[in-house]
Formats: C-alpha cells, structure tokens, sequence
C-alpha cells in the first residue's frame, strides 16, 4: 500500500504564520453576536471592504511565500470534512487511516479497524503509543450496548508509595517509570469478543490485522516532519538509549530528518510473533522472559508474576445528557470523561450559543465550568483501591451542577483564589493541595472509528510523555511506556509536590494500581432516538479533556462543522496556575474580553492538544459519516 507523501515543511524558526497573523475564526466559521441593525449595515460594509483587503494580503503572500509556516500552522481553507457513507477513520496519522479503511472494506468491523490503525500508528508514530504502552477502548455496538476495555498500565510489585520519593527524578524515564503494557490485551480482547469473526463468524483474521505494521516495520517508512519534530525535540534521550539511537539516527550519527527512513526490524518480528502466535506469549509466553529482561536491564524491578497477573477491566460506561444529546465516556481511571460530564451538567445551565457565542463572555463561562473539574479531579484515582462511589456520584449529578456549581459561577470575573473550585472533599487537607502545569504530553495517539452498521470504537492509547520512558528493547524492537509518572508523588519536604500533578493521596503509587488518566474517549447519541451521532476523544494529556470539551461545544453549542470546530483556537486552563493557555490563532477581541473578565492569558506557538473526530447525519433512516483529523499533526481522515 503505497502513501502518498503530504507536501509541507518544517521550518526552523518558522513558528509563526499567515494563519497566525489573521485572527480566528478562519475563512468560512460564524461568530454569533448582538447588534442592532445600523450597526450591522456600519460593521458590514467595513467588513466587506477589509475582506476583500484582507483576501488580496493573503492571496499575495501565500503567493510568494513569505512567511514561512511549522506543520501544525499550516493554512487550511477547506471548511468541508472528509466524508464517506460505508466507513470512517480519523487518528494521528493519514496512512493509518487508509489501512483502518482498508479493513472495513475486506469484512471488517470498527473494532478491526481500530485494531489494525493502532498497529500502524505504534509504528509510524512511535512516540506516541505502541505495544509497550496502553489506554481505554470506547466501543459502541450495534445493538444499542456502550461498554469499555480498561487497558490502562498497572505498577509493578516493586511499587510503594513513597518510591519516587525515594528515587527523585526516575518516575518520567527509565526502568522505574515503566507500568506493565496492556494494550495488546486491549487488541486481544476486543477482537475476540467484538471483531467481525466473532460477531458474524466471517471477516478479517487476527493476522491480517498486523499485516501493514509489520511491513511498514520491516521495510521502513520515511521520517515525516511531525517525527523529526518528535526526536529533535529530545536528543539527548534519542542517544542515550542504544535502542533509540541505532533506530532514529543516520549513517553521521544525527538525528534522522525529513525523508529519511526507518526500519525496525526487531519489532517486525515481534509484531509477527504475535500475529502468529497471540499476546499470551508476551505475559506468559517464551517473548515475557525477553521483556522482563529488557525492562530491568533499564533500571526497572519486574518479576515475571508482574506480566503473567496483567488483567484487561472490561467496564461499563458513564453517562450524562446536554439538551438533546446522551453523552458517554469511559469510567475511572480515566478522569476525563466524568470532568467533562461535570463540566457539562454545569454549562447546560447558561445558554452559551444564544447568549454570545463563540465569545469572550461565552469562553469565559466554560473555563470557569472547567476549572470546577480540575478541582475536583483532585480526588480521584484507581476506583479499586479507593471507594469513590460518592465523589463519583456527585460529579454527575446534574442536581449538584444546576444548583451548588453553576450558581457560584460570576459572568463578570475570575475568583482569585484556586481553592474556590475546589467543591468536593471532606477534608480542610484537599484545598490545601498544590498542582503545576503538566509539560507538552506527545505521547498519546487516538482512534475514532465508524463502520457501515455505525458500530463505534473510540480509542485512546498512549506511552505517555515523547517516546515514553526513553527506553527501547534491542530484542524486541518495543518502546516502553513511562505511564508511572501519572501517579501522583507525595510531598518532599518545603517543595508541596513530588511531581507534575496535584498531590493527590487517591492517586499515590501502589503495587497492582492504574495511575489516573486524562484520556477523554467519548460517543454523543440523540436523547430520544438513541442514533449514534459523535464519536471523539484526543491527545495531549490533562488537555485531552479540554480540546473534547471545546469540539463538542463547537459543533452542538455554537453549530460549527468538525472541520471549522478543529480550526477554531483552543484554550486550556487547569486551574493551578490560574493561567489560560490559548493558541495564537485566537482573535485579539477574545484575548482583550477574557483578560478584561480577570484571565491571564499566554499565548501558545505549538499545539497542546488533538482530537479526532467522527460525525454521523441522519436524513430519515439514512446516513452519512463526516470525519475530520486534527490538522495539528497534519492527518486526514479517510472514508469510503
């Protein structure tokens, strides 16, 4: 299968753009205001005047190719998504999304797909995700039942509370920031139970489904600008590892660039083991004694029980309503889904699209719904160590929202204090906590999937931070996760955290634990009729949950298209620091409105998160699949 290269290039230095320097909304997104009608005619005809102005600067400079522009700045002026009737792929990666197409069209269902598109990604995208790491898988079928396969990594035996204070510095690289992988049980699972041979006896087999990665492993692939970014971005881990090194640097020592090619020979065959063979063989098999060892001989502290007692959760779901809409997300310990139904309750309150619109004022009332979330995300953590059925409880009760949380929201100023969305916890000890901002998490790739009977997969699966611990096996070709590094750290003495992330006693490290997780997979359904219409979920750690929120906001709120939803700026704000984060896209109008409302905005040059994106439109019984990749790592979505 060949892939046809996408013509872009990344720049040194060439962080700003012409899409930069015109504010958003881009070309062809409508902005919702109130005026009255002598104003409307003013503001028209100025408006006309400065488009046709504005269109002529555009059209010359792009002409001439002045400015210079990084991949994930690049000008998209297609309002239009990719669309398709029998099947749709939407991830990180373009030639993935083919190969889940590809599958569909040979028998497959969206399981299948999703199966084979997380394969290909682990290779093409290897700092991302893969084999070593692990996540959730959304799945919606047919007969109207939502469940999830909780693959999430799990601490090791060796694991204590106090072990990274014990060993500052080794929870984000290295053996100890290792958690035993689960997503081929996540593959493994999901195949036998909801893949097309075991739905409908006939299909794609289980080999067929590594058949692309493991070529792509074997015969190499070209470096594409989002890669060289990746390991330009951490050298020093690249060469310091012998795995790492020998993969991702050229015959001169460097680090590979643009059109170069990598091979990984050793993860074809492991790949091809498996296809062959099942993943039993990697927990309990001839290849976990090799896995064991290549994890230890980076520092970690696996025994083999560690592998061998790895159990895949098979879960339910949670579930919330927004006007005319169910939404649905995957349970703890995936914290996202339950911040965004909490958000969600809170918001259904204000009636956001009437009122403004994509606006100052309106964006101010869903970052303060938000920060609500992050508050009370300090609470939470692996369900089986800690009984948080009423946190649970009360973080989707729309009663709560309605009542306690939307009442204490002030349309005209920020609250000072971080402490004051901080509304759950019985104890004075929660609005004492400290958190910092989380660093860029480029570690984490997502699948959205549809097929003909609008069966569903939302898949996020993740070796958290750039190329995970920094750590790849010479045998086996597979780069391990550093997913340890989510738990949070008890205090050291005078510093208030051990980490990155709240200190948070529901999320300390404990052997057997899952450490929370940001990932946010997520399906909309009409209330009523109970047709699938959305499916989504994204990228980028803590801000997975954020960008989720703004693209379901964007298109049921303020009636974007997924296409426009994706160009539309996006704005993070997690609650401590009391920062927003905003891409430089955002309109200087909503800047100067949300500064002037108490916010302290930073502008942001790279992306900080990426969602993925199916729609379904219903006309009567029939309908059409919209699909729309996040143009932030520069994918399509592919559809038939």
């Amino acid at each position: 299968m060949a892939e046809s290269p996408t013509a872009y290039s990344a720049l040194e230095g060439g962080m700003d753009s012409i899409l930069a320097d015109f504010t958003a909304p881009p070309p062809g997104i409508r902005i919702k205001r109130r005026w009255n009608a002598s104003a409307k005619v003013l503001i028209g005809t100025a408006a006309t005047c400065f488009l046709f102005a504005a269109i002529a600067v555009i059209v010359t400079v792009a002409t001439l190719k002045v400015v210079p522009h990084a991949f994930w700045q690049k000008e998209v002026d297609d309002d239009t998504p990719v669309t398709g009737v029998n099947g749709m792929a939407s991830s990180g990666n373009t030639y993935a999304n083919q190969v889940a197409v590809n599958v569909m069209k040979k028998g497959g269902n969206a399981v299948d797909a999703a199966i084979a598109a997380a394969l290909v990604i682990g290779v093409r995208n290897p700092f991302a995700s893969g084999i070593g790491g692990g996540g959730v898988m959304l799945i919606h079928l047919t007969n109207g039942t939502d469940l999830t396969l909780d693959c999430r990594e799990t601490a090791p035996a060796s694991v204590y509370q106090n072990i990274f204070v014990d060993h500052p510095g080794t929870s984000a690289r290295g053996g100890l920031s290792i958690g035993i992988p689960g997503e081929l049980k996540c593959l493994d699972e999901a195949f036998h139970h909801y893949g097309s041979r075991a739905l409908t006896g006939e299909g794609v087999t289980w080999a067929e489904l590594f058949s692309d990665a493991i070529a792509t492993a074997r015969d190499g692939f070209e470096v594409n600008a989002l890669l060289a970014f990746r390991l330009a971005s951490i050298p020093n881990i690249i060469l310091n590892d012998p795995g790492l090194k020998k993969t991702f640097t050229n015959s001169t020592g460097g680090l590979k660039r643009v059109g170069d090619i990598v091979k990984m020979p050793e993860l074809a065959v492991t790949l091809n083991s498996i296809a062959l063979y099942g993943v039993e063989q990697f927990y309990n098999g001839h290849m976990a004694s090799t896995v064991l060892s290549e994890i230890n001989g980076f520092n970690g502290t696996f025994v083999a029980d560690d592998l061998k007692n790895y159990t895949l959760q098979r879960n339910g779901v949670y579930n919330t309503t927004y006007r005319d809409y169910r939404v649905v997300g995957a349970p703890l310990p995936f914290a996202g889904s339950l911040m965004l139904m909490q958000t969600l309750n809170v918001l259904e309150s204000f009636n956001l699209a009437k009122a403004e619109g994509f606006d100052a004022e309106s964006l101010h009332l869903v970052i303060e719904a938000a920060k609500f979330g992050f508050g009370n995300r300090m609470l939470l953590g692996d369900p089986r160590f800690t009984n948080l059925t009423s946190v649970i409880a009360k973080m989707l009760s729309k009663d709560r929202a309605r009542t306690r949380i939307a009442p204490q929201i002030d349309r005209t100023k920020v609250h000072p204090f971080a402490n004051f969305y901080i509304d759950l916890g019985e104890d004075d000890d929660i609005r004492n906590r400290f958190s910092v901002q989380p660093p860029n998490d480029h570690g984490t790739t997502h699948i959205s999937i549809v097929d003909k009977s609008r069966m569903a997969v939302s898949f996020t699966t993740s070796i958290n931070l750039n190329f995970g611990s920094g750590c790849m096996g010479t045998t086996t070709g597979i780069i391990y996760n550093d997913q340890l590094d989510d738990f949070s750290t008890p205090a050291q003495s005078g510093t208030g955290t051990g980490n990155d992330f709240p200190v948070d006693p529901t999320n300390f490290p404990a052997a057997g634990k899952r450490p929370l997780s940001s990932m946010t997979p997520t399906f909309v359904f009409e209330k009523d009729s109970g047709r699938l219409l959305f499916v989504a979920g994204g990228a980028g750690g803590p801000r997975i949950f954020s960008g989720t929120l703004q693209t379901f906001l964007n298109v049921y709120e303020f009636g974007y298209n997924i296409r426009q939803s994706d160009k539309l700026a996006r704005f993070h704000n997690q609650l401590d620091p009391n920062v927003v984060l905003y891409e430089a896209s955002m309109s200087d109008d909503i800047v100067a409105g949300l500064q002037s409302l108490g916010h302290v905005m930073e502008k942001r040059t790279d992306p900080f998160n990426y969602i993925n994106i199916v729609r379904v439109t219903w006309n009567g019984t029939d309908s059409v699949l919209l699909g729309n990749s996040d143009m932030r790592k520069d994918a399509d979505s592919r559809g038939w």
